[in-house]
């Protein structure tokens, strides 16, 4: 769009376009030059390629609703454990059911969810442990997230546990981690060793490899979130759903 919005005022400024030629090549050969000019070429656009987490998001919807649609079942839930020397545990959902609604108005904006869901545990010796847990839900274009639940809880080891819950606008160094969990995620689905439970209601998708291309790219976004973090705010807690499920 910017490149049609760029040419348009230089368009109309002209009576008519001019015929464009491709640039004239000069070859000298034994001092005595050719010249080659080749015929007249046709401007053409050229779309930009699509992002690699836009394919990794369309294969990894396009995969689940194949198996719902195979097995009947309402939704597709996988689980990745040991990612990380087993440190991390890294689910996914589609659920084609999913309505989501503006708050307040109630409109319907969107069908259908992609579900995210990022776990990092730190245990110490002394008793002492932490969990923090990134969730990222969205709707089409799935590979666009706008806002992520981050929850973040202290044990403290004599019964006392502190924890936050907040839910933050995206920013780019979680956006980008949010990109590579769908790379990763979709070379698993590609790639991975997987066992398929079916159950009342859903496909459950258990992978059993995690020695992928992939795993330390993950990581390493999340080691850049980390640092990204504290300098960002979450939503005042009168916009703590930007979207609902709609009621039935």
């Amino acid at each position: 769009m910017k490149y049609a919005l760029a040419l348009l005022p230089l368009y109309l400024s002209c009576a008519a376009p001019k015929e464009i030629k491709s640039p004239i090549v000069i070859i000298e050969l034994e001092n005595n030059p050719i010249v080659m000019e080749d015929e007249p070429i046709e401007v053409q656009r050229l779309l930009p390629k699509e992002p690699p987490a836009k394919k990794a998001a369309d294969y990894i919807v396009k995969t689940l609703e194949g198996k719902i649609k195979e097995t009947g079942k309402s939704y597709a839930h996988g689980e990745i454990t040991g990612v990380g020397h087993n440190d991390y545990i890294l689910n996914y959902a589609f659920d084609p059911r999913t309505t989501l609604c503006e708050v307040g108005s109630g409109k319907q904006v969107a069908n259908g969810s992609l579900y995210l869901h990022f776990q990092e545990g730190l245990y110490v010796a002394n008793g002492t442990s932490s969990q923090t847990i990134i969730d990222f839900e969205t709707v089409q274009p799935f590979y666009v997230a706008t806002n992520f639940r981050y929850y973040h809880v202290e044990f403290l080891g004599n019964g006392i546990a502190i924890d936050t819950l907040n839910l933050y606008p995206i920013f780019p160094e979680a956006q980008k981690m949010y990109e590579e969990m769908l790379l990763y995620i979709a070379e698993e689905l590609k790639h991975g060793s997987l066992i398929i439970r079916l159950g009342t209601d859903k496909i459950s998708i258990e992978h059993t490899d995690q020695e992928l291309l992939g795993e330390e790219n993950l990581l390493k976004s999340y080691e850049i979130f980390k640092e990204a973090f504290p300098k960002h705010h979450p939503y005042p807690e009168a916009k703590i759903t930007l979207l609902k499920h709609c009621d039935p």
